[in-house]
């Protein structure tokens, strides 16, 4: 799958500055008086600015209906989640500074939803900014030009998108928002009918790719619903294009690799093979978490001392920074080692956590053949990814401790884990 349309270099072409001055001009200027409801409640009162009765709690909205703004429903703001909805297919939404230091006076624990026709944001109150107003963007747009490309060069169709999702700080300076924990946002695929190989993907901007994002699929009645889990803002498609191996033929791992392949988590080694029983490097194990987590590879350096000048440099650096490898006390991570068993249990423990899920001491003891040869260290990383049903163990029982993990092995343990997140 040809998802690199080529790098670019480290400017982006963005049009936040010219959505910020249009909504600070459509806030002071152009808010029209009366009263405007969406089929959905969308908003309820649209009032002119120059009007002295402002309320205490209110978004202002701007979509292809024009702008309106909304008060905030005191129940919703009293049961801690606020729904703010505009019945278009995009729309921009934005709460003061003065709303959002309210807001926090009342409660930390406020829930935010921004909908438009299709799709929703869900953040945490705390997420937001606290020194500027915010301003959300969610909804579907055209995309640039170069994604058009990537897109053209896709085997199958989109099935949604591109939809965006964006969070700024009205500043000074305007900028975006990264949060310390994953954002739900949800695309509404109406009717359409997904396979086990649909995914999101977001496209990344400065270096021209798509990359996978952490999405499960649910069914709301007769729809489906993308549910998309991820830290980061930007442009987001759902696709489904199956891939397969060759050497994957009747392998016991083929649905876990062919899943993951197909959402770009993991490749083959060319001519359409796979090598399920090659093993994998400690610097492998890095990247593929790092990808399958949906962490934007690092531009700073890691701190080990036998990194300089590798493909996998970022995607450790990342790795590390997430707190999710370490490395030994002569501070090399040695990245072209064997990652053995035990070490990748250890490393998918930490994964866990970093992703807010399944924080907890494992309440059930594993039943290993050789559980006395799991080192100490690693003890409780695999007995929770036992608990998690990430690891299994032979068919003699055994989980060996010290073997170096397969591919295919690595595949399995990485597709458990993220359907026990919830992320595929």
């Amino acid at each position: 799958m040809a998802w690199v349309a080529g790098r670019k270099g480290k400017e982006r072409t963005s049009s936040r500055g010219q959505l910020l001055c249009l909504v600070i001009a459509c806030t002071l200027f152009a808010l029209p008086s009366g009263s405007e409801a969406a089929s959905d409640g969308a908003w309820t009162t649209a009032i002119s600015a120059s009007e002295e009765a402002v309320p205490d709690f209110y978004a202002d909205i701007s979509s292809s209906s024009g702008h309106a703004r909304m008060e905030l429903s005191t129940d919703e703001i009293a049961s801690g989640t606020i729904r703010i909805a505009a019945d278009a297919a995009a729309a921009q939404f934005t709460l003061s500074q003065a709303v959002l230091e309210r807001l926090n006076q009342k409660s930390f624990d406020i829930t935010l939803v921004f909908a438009t026709a299709s799709e929703s944001i869900v953040i945490p109150l705390s997420e937001l900014p606290d020194d500027g107003a915010a301003i959300v963007q969610v909804g579907r747009e055209g995309g640039s030009t170069k994604l058009a490309e990537v897109l053209a060069g896709l085997p199958t169709g989109v099935k949604a998108g591109p939809i965006r999702f964006e969070v700024t700080s009205g500043g000074p300076p305007a900028e975006g928002v990264t949060f310390s924990r994953y954002v739900e946002r949800y695309i509404n695929l109406g009717l359409s009918k997904i396979s086990d190989s649909a995914t999101v993907l977001q496209w990344d901007e400065e270096l021209g790719e798509l990359r996978f994002v952490p999405a499960r699929f649910e069914n709301e009645g007769v729809n489906t619903v993308a549910v998309i889990h991820s830290r980061e803002d930007g442009v987001y498609l759902v696709v489904d294009q199956a891939v397969s191996f060759a050497d994957m033929e009747g392998h016991w791992g083929r649905q876990e690799v062919e899943r993951l392949a197909a959402k770009g988590i993991i490749q083959g080694r060319g001519a359409g093979q796979f090598d399920p029983s090659g093993s994998v490097t400690r610097a492998e194990t890095a990247a593929l978490l790092v990808r399958a987590l949906g962490i934007v590879p690092s531009e700073s350096a890691s701190s080990f001392t036998d990194m300089e000048d590798k493909w996998y440099a970022s995607s450790v650096a990342a790795a590390q920074k997430a707190g999710l490898i370490t490395g030994y006390n002569d501070d090399t991570f040695r990245p072209d080692d064997k990652v053995t068993r035990q070490e990748l249990a250890v490393m998918m423990g930490r994964a866990i956590a970093y992703a807010g899920g399944a924080g907890h001491k494992p309440t059930v003891r594993g039943h290993m053949a050789d559980t006395d040869r799991i080192a100490p260290w690693a003890l409780e990383s695999v007995e929770q990814a036992l608990e998690l049903g990430i690891i299994k163990g032979d068919d003699s029982g055994s989980f060996r401790p010290q073997a170096a993990a397969t591919r295919a092995e690595m595949a399995a343990m990485l597709s458990r884990m993220l359907q026990s997140l919830g992320f595929i």
